[in-house]
């Protein structure tokens, strides 16, 4: 009988460790992790205001990726100006409150690095502040798709933003449709010839800091100016900032410098981007111009009028208004990326994509 009723004890005991043991497992399976890496980007590299070509950004892994073998769709986020490749990594319990609610898919996210000396890239590429564009659609795409689980196909592969991100993921969508197959863009600035563009560029006519320590003095706007024209119209003639001007002071009046301003025009999205990619046949598989009503940042006019030039160039897309103010909306972005990324690896192109993976993995060593 004492044998028994130790036996039943121990029996018991094992019970309770694994009910102590499954539950804790169990609550961290409903949770993803966040890792930090980083990349030494060739296309960074040799720019003229010496920012370096190391980067630092983060990926989120979904809760079953530490437990499976499958593969995931990913999503590279774009912050705004001013700020880096941790700001939004707070969105980590948003992500993973969306999965376990299944507002969204398990999707591996890219918190991309697109700060430099200017305070922002507007992830555009020149000499003056390196090949931002390659730097994302090559340089981190291939590490990522090497290092983790990606489903390496455009069809599974989106890229969201904010503000400058909101520019950014929206022209290297368009630019770039070969890479990406789904926009998500919030807030974003497309019109470099509107009133509200025009405006801003104007800033920098009566700019003219000396050095680095008085261009960070400069008001923030016109801090934003020099980071865009440092990308559309790179000058190596002129140091320290190495670019022209838009707008510049003539017998005491503003007037544009045509030259330039068309170089600015050429690279937002309404004159740029957006005629250039509808006459090429690739296409993104969707589209979302998320853009606040009371935006104080950047005009809703902005958004409005992409959405009607897209709607007459007869390109898909989703257009909508929110109350959030200048801000990215996480839930509406994430759950359309979800909703337009596809979850498998065409058949067709399973073997090639999987000789591209290993081939991507032997570049990749060298960083």
């Amino acid at each position: 009988m004492n044998y028994i009723k130790f036996k039943n004890h121990s029996k018991s005991l094992l019970l309770y460790l694994l009910v102590a043991i499954l539950i804790p497992l169990n609550a961290i399976a409903q949770k993803g992790t966040l890792e930090g890496q980083q990349i030494t980007s060739p296309a960074l590299e040799g720019n003229l205001i010496g920012d370096s070509a190391k980067r630092y950004f983060y990926v989120y892994l979904p809760p079953s990726y530490e437990t499976g073998l499958k593969s995931y769709p990913s999503v590279y986020m774009l912050h705004g100006y001013s700020q880096n490749g941790s700001s939004y990594t707070d969105l980590k319990p948003t992500l993973d409150s969306m999965i376990k609610n299944g507002q969204m898919v398990e999707m591996i996210i890219v918190f991309v690095d697109g700060s430099n000396k200017f305070g922002g890239s507007w992830y555009q590429s020149s000499i003056t502040i390196g090949d931002y564009e390659k730097y994302i659609t090559r340089d981190i795409v291939n590490l990522v798709d090497a290092k983790y689980r990606t489903i390496s196909h455009k069809n599974s592969r989106g890229i969201t933003g904010i503000s400058m991100g909101g520019y950014g993921c929206m022209r290297l969508a368009l630019k770039y449709p070969s890479v990406f197959s789904v926009v998500a863009a919030n807030g974003g600035p497309y019109n470099n010839d509107s009133d509200y563009s025009r405006n801003l560029f104007k800033t920098t006519a009566n700019a003219n800091p000396k050095d680095w320590g008085a261009f960070y003095g400069l008001f923030w706007m016109s801090q934003a100016s020099f980071a865009y024209v440092a990308g559309s119209s790179p000058n190596p003639d002129k140091p320290p900032f190495f670019l022209d001007k838009p707008f510049e002071i003539v017998n005491g009046v503003i007037q544009a410098v045509p030259d330039v301003r068309n170089e600015c025009i050429d690279q937002d999205i309404l004159h740029g981007e957006l005629n250039r990619y509808v006459k090429q046949p690739v296409r993104l598989n969707n589209i979302l111009i998320l853009h606040a009503t009371n935006d104080s940042v950047v005009p809703v006019s902005e958004a409005q009028e992409l959405d009607k030039a897209m709607t007459e160039s007869g390109v898909k897309h989703v257009y909508k208004e929110h109350l959030a103010e200048h801000t990215f909306v996480a839930t509406d972005s994430f759950k359309f990326l979800s909703d337009n990324l596809s979850f498998s690896l065409p058949v067709t192109t399973s073997i090639q994509s999987y000789s591209k993976l290993t081939t991507t993995w032997g570049m990749m060593k060298s960083y």
